[in-house]
Parts: C-alpha cells; structure tokens; sequence
C-alpha cells in the first residue's frame, strides 16, 4: 500500500522538535533572567526623597519667600526635579521670569544632584507675600513621560 519511508529519515522529525523545545526554553530562560536582573528594563525608578519646607519670613513678619531643602532619601538629577506652585513663583533673583513650574535648575541650584541638604529659595511675583493659601510641590520627571510628586506642601489656608 505504502511504500516505506527511508531507513536514514525516520528519526528527523523527533530530531527537529527537541532542538526546537530546547531553542525556545534557552530564549525564554534568557529574557526572565534579563528582566530579573533589571538588564532589560531601562527605566529609572522614582526616586524615594524627603523635602522641607520653611517659610523664611520678612522684617514686616509676612512671609514672602520658601526654602525648600532635600533633608532624605535618594540622589535626585537636579535637571529631573521641578518646583510647582499654584501661583506663579521664581528664583530670588527674578530670573527666569515667573512660571508656575520651574525646575532646580532654573531655580539657580548649582549641582548635577540634589542630595541632603540641597535648597532653593523661591517667591512670588511682584512682593506678594501670601503663600499661606497656596500649595507648592516637588515633581520628578525624568523626561519620558515618567513623573511622580515627592513632596507636597499646601499652606494653612490652601
């Protein structure tokens, strides 16, 4: 009825498949330990960072400037770290302009990281010395999408 197969090709497709299973258990085995190992992530945790705030007051007893200080926590790229605000605020000096974000950099912070101890000194626009009612916070945003709020500080009367 049938003719018979070659005695030399009998065991070809059993061959085939155990090299086939093996291939596939190396590649799998490869790409859980990449990822157990953290090779094949590429992305930067959050960073896990303490800040304070501190209203520096004025002679008049008004506050009108707020130091904010890295007091723990991880090494933070100070290119990664910005300041937000629900009101406009800038760099003691004036310069950059007002923005309701601005990073350390911008913020005259002088280092590649803030570590502890690192501050900046922010006010508002035009002498305006009620922070009492505003909310200012530390974002990390590491440029692709990824951002997180490290520290949040809301006035009395926020």
């Amino acid at each position: 009825m049938f003719p018979a197969a070659p005695a030399d090709d009998r065991a070809v497709s059993p061959v085939i498949g155990v090299v086939l299973l093996v291939a596939i258990t190396v590649v799998l085995a490869a790409v859980v330990g990449a990822f157990a190992l953290g090779i094949g992530g590429g992305q930067r945790e959050t960073p896990q960072a303490a800040f304070d705030f501190e209203i520096v007051l004025e002679g008049s007893g008004q506050p009108d400037e707020m130091r904010v200080t890295h007091t723990t926590g991880d090494a933070v790229p100070s290119d990664d770290l910005y300041l937000t605000a629900s009101v406009q605020v800038q760099h003691e000096s004036g310069s950059p302009g007002p923005k309701d974000r601005l990073s350390f950099v911008d913020l005259g912070f002088a280092g590649d990281e803030v570590s502890a101890g690192g501050s900046v000194l922010v006010e508002p626009p035009d002498a305006d010395p009620e922070l009492e009612n505003k909310t200012v916070q530390v974002v990390w945003d590491d440029g692709t999408g990824r951002s997180a709020v490290l520290a949040r500080w809301r006035g009395p009367e926020a």
